[in-house]
């Protein structure tokens, strides 16, 4: 394959990514605009930034609590792992 090629393809497929990504975020993009205009239609702007701001809050917490727990399994498991030295060898001979 040509470097050209590549680079056709790169031009390609970057673009077409990103589009779709954007298209993924939009239905969501679309309900928070909604919300925003609703809250502001009766006057209660604040409690729609106040819900969001909680919600995104929570969300990296309990992310981040996520992460603690799988790297403390990840490093717990890691500590009953053989020395690398040990390797195990997988012959592969015909049987005749």
């Amino acid at each position: 394959m040509k470097l050209t090629q590549i680079y056709t393809k790169t031009y390609i497929v970057i673009p077409l990514a990103l589009i779709l990504l954007a298209l993924s975020f939009s239905d969501t993009l679309a309900y928070l605009l909604t919300e925003v205009r609703w809250f502001e239609a009766v006057g209660f702007t604040q409690v729609f930034w106040t819900r969001l701001t909680w919600q995104v809050l929570i969300w990296i917490v309990t992310s981040a609590v996520y992460f603690a727990v799988l790297w403390s399994n990840y490093r717990w498991a890691m500590k009953g792992k053989p020395a690398s030295n040990c390797s195990l060898t997988i012959s592969l001979k015909s049987v005749n």
